[in-house]
C-alpha cells in the first residue's frame, strides 16, 4: 500500500460530506494514494471521534489508519494542522466564505 495519503475532511451537511468522500475515493484510486476520511469535527462527532466509519463501510478507507505526522502536506496551509477541522482552519486564516475551499484544498485536476 502507498505511503502517500489523501485526507478528506468533513464539511457542511451530510450530502456535501458524501460527495467529498466519493470524490476522494475516486481521486485516491487514480492517484495511487491511501484514503483517510476525517469526520471528527463537532458537527457530527462528539469528543473528536471520527464518525465516518460509524455510518459507512468503505474498503478503500481503513478505519485503523491515522493521520500521519508529516511535513509533506499540500496545500501548505495545513502543515502541522492536519488534526484541525476545515471550519477551524477557515476561522484561523480568515478565509470564511464560499471561496475558502480554494485555499484549503488541492487542485483535483492534477494527479
Amino acid at each position: 500500500m502507498s505511503d502517500r495519503y489523501l485526507l478528506v475532511k468533513g464539511r457542511a451537511g451530510l450530502g456535501n460530506r458524501m460527495l467529498c468522500a466519493l470524490t476522494g475515493i475516486l481521486y485516491a484510486r487514480l492517484a495511487g494514494r491511501r484514503l483517510l476520511v476525517d469526520w471528527s469535527d463537532p458537527i457530527y462527532a462528539e469528543g473528536g471521534l471520527n464518525v465516518f466509519h460509524r455510518y459507512f463501510r468503505c474498503p478503500t478507507a481503513d478505519p485503523a489508519d491515522r493521520i500521519p505526522a508529516t511535513d509533506s502536506v499540500a496545500p501548505a496551509i495545513w502543515r502541522g494542522r492536519l488534526d484541525e477541522s476545515s471550519r477551524s482552519m477557515e476561522r484561523a486564516h480568515g478565509t470564511l466564505g464560499r471561496e475558502s475551499w480554494r485555499e484549503l484544498s488541492i487542485d483535483l485536476r492534477r494527479l
